[in-house]
């Protein structure tokens, strides 16, 4: 399929590969035994070809055996974000913080920041939270702060930063 997707124009899928530069390495161009000798075999029958950098063409340094869930992870539609120093997609985040996708989607149209939309299935007044290079719990934050907790947590479940949320509370 990659050639098809790489130089038929007819291929309904050509305009987002060949259409778009993306082309293969020669050598797997013109030698299938090429290809294999840098690929190998295929994992399991739920691994397909998929390159790192979706903006680069198929060749050996480019190129990785990967499921669906890899793939879908590394579209060039994706939107990332950086959460503590860490890029990632919203659908890899919410997996890694046991989020439901569709509850941090709505809660980022809402307006929250994509780190407390992932972060937070429910906020737990003695989860700890980084403020002014300091970790303490909301509670001990709150308390310094002389906020209400409930108010607190309400205004960063809606999409406030903490220091908004700490002027509001």
């Amino acid at each position: 399929g990659i050639k098809e997707r790489c130089y038929n124009p007819n291929n309904k899928n050509y305009q987002v590969y060949g259409g778009r530069g993306i082309k293969m390495s020669e050598e797997w161009k013109n030698s299938f035994e090429a290809f294999y000798r840098d690929m190998g075999d295929l994992p399991s029958p739920t691994h397909t070809i998929d390159r790192r950098d979706n903006n680069l063409g198929y060749n050996k340094e480019n190129c990785r055996w990967a499921t669906r869930k890899e793939q879908a992870n590394n579209k060039t539609n994706n939107i990332l974000f950086t959460i503590d120093g860490e890029t990632k997609t919203l659908s890899q985040w919410c997996n890694i913080h046991g989020i439901k996708l569709g509850t941090a989607t709505n809660r980022i149209k809402r307006g929250m920041l994509p780190e407390y939309a992932v972060k937070f299935e429910r906020i737990d007044k003695n989860a700890l939270i980084s403020h002014g290079g300091n970790e303490c719990s909301i509670s001990e934050l709150c308390s310094f702060h002389g906020v209400s907790v409930e108010l607190f947590i309400r205004s960063i479940l809606s999409g406030m930063t903490i220091t908004e949320a700490l002027k509001v509370a």
